[in-house]
């Protein structure tokens, strides 16, 4: 992997946040380039910049530094109708997914963004040495369309072999076709590996295949899982890092210490900073996007406390990296799906105006330590919506009619008395998943 030679800093702006940043005039120029093409590009960011008073500022980091957080209702409400107009007449994607409430997010992408996003995710897959004499597998309950970028990405890395492998019950007659296929390396989703490792390890045991790498996304990886792969698959773990707002941002390499990533690609700023040495930072993370074109961000809020270091890497490269701490309190992933407390509230909403205090309690099915429950606190007098409440749920819900019908997701109703319930001072979401 090629060493970044970037000299990179952390900048406190004066809205007390921190960022990491370079002072190469490469960089500076990439930063300068991307808030001009905002300008004609965006109406939302460029409205800002007016406002503000700070469009005719020579200097980047200060315009920069100015523009508040992006959130993910400016997103749904804003950035998607600029990025709609931006790629007017132009031929686009449209990733279509489950944001921060019932609501779903628009991605618009254009070639442009996805030959950005593709060169990161041959910069992440190369750093696990995947090359042409590897057979890449993707394991998904998905469809195809979800890991045809990763295929691409492989191909592009001149792997002849790449196999999207769609996962279904029962797992062991699906799992056992690998022992045919023979991967070297395997990227699947943490939450459907604890579905299914059981059968991959039956499965690359029986025909004594060895891999080469073990790679996992969307969701962090639980430490009981990490132990199955070292032990079992006996092969090294990476990680690859991204947000369907932001693309990908980078991987882990060897030494899973943090995931590297290209300072021309994107950046951080920490809010609510605090510092653990002179080379790390804490708090909460903002991405802002320099390889998006069609859809940038700015300071995103993704919901994610990170921290962030610019200290040299034992593998030797030299890009910062960026370690996730801990996701947003009120959201959960279920087979790397994002989900949260508001999306189930505002939907039942919908069906019980009234509906003014609710729990999550998220579990494993009892004798099932696979798959996941889902049980809803609510005030007894909702009883009798009962019905209306279990419709939402199996098919309002964009993403979460799929997981039911796999079989991956359970709901159960749980009615209290209201007082109960209040006194407890139930936290909104808890996770009691093993």
């Amino acid at each position: 992997m090629k060493k970044q030679n970037l000299q990179t800093f952390f900048h406190r702006d004066a809205f007390d946040r921190v960022s990491l940043v370079s002072n190469s005039k490469e960089w500076r120029s990439i930063l300068s380039n991307k808030l001009d093409h905002l300008r004609s590009a965006s109406p939302f960011y460029d409205g800002i910049m007016k406002r503000l008073g700070i469009d005719k500022i020579p200097d980047p980091m200060e315009i920069f530094d100015h523009i508040p957080p992006t959130t993910k209702k400016d997103y749904r409400e804003f950035l998607q109708l600029d990025a709609l107009s931006y790629a007017d007449g132009d031929l686009f994607t449209a990733e279509y997914s489950s944001g921060s409430t019932s609501e779903c997010v628009l991605r618009i992408c254009t070639h442009k963004d996805d030959m950005g996003e593709l060169l990161v995710t041959e910069n992440v897959f190369g750093r696990l040495g995947m090359g042409p004499d590897d057979c890449f597998v993707c394991v998904e309950v998905g469809s195809l369309s979800i890991h045809d970028f990763y295929i691409r990405a492989a191909r592009n890395l001149g792997v002849k072999h790449n196999y999207f492998l769609h996962l279904t019950k029962p797992y062991e007659k699906c799992i056992s076709s690998l022992s045919s296929i023979k991967p070297s390396i395997l990227l699947i989703i943490p939450s459907l590996f604890s579905k299914c490792h059981d059968q991959i390890v039956k499965a690359l045991r029986e025909a004594n295949i060895q891999l080469k790498a073990f790679v996992y996304m969307g969701e962090a990886m639980p430490e009981s899982l990490a132990q199955i792969v070292k032990e079992k698959l006996n092969c090294p773990i990476y990680s690859f890092y991204g947000t369907t707002e932001t693309g990908g941002i980078g991987g882990s390499c060897i030494y899973n210490n943090g995931n590297h990533f290209d300072l021309k690609n994107q950046f951080f700023t920490i809010e609510n900073p605090v510092q653990l040495d002179e080379y790390t930072w804490e708090g909460e993370a903002l991405v802002t996007s320099l390889n998006i074109y069609t859809q940038p961000v700015i300071k995103y809020r993704i919901g994610d406390v990170v921290r962030l270091t610019n200290k040299p890497c034992d593998c030797g490269e030299l890009t910062p990296r960026i370690s996730i701490v801990s996701r947003t309190v009120e959201e959960f992933v279920v087979a790397a799906e994002k989900f949260s407390y508001s999306m189930f509230f505002e939907s039942f909403k919908e069906v019980v105006p009234a509906l003014d205090i609710m729990s999550i309690h998220i579990s494993n099915v009892p004798g099932n330590d696979k798959d996941t429950l889902l049980n809803f606190l609510l005030p007894l007098e909702y009883e009798k919506y009962s019905a209306q409440i279990l419709d939402v749920l199996e098919n309002k819900i964009f993403e979460l009619d799929t997981m039911h019908r796999f079989g991956l997701v359970e709901f159960k109703l749980i009615f209290q008395d209201r007082e109960s319930l209040s006194k407890k001072k139930t936290k909104k979401l808890i996770d009691l998943r093993e």
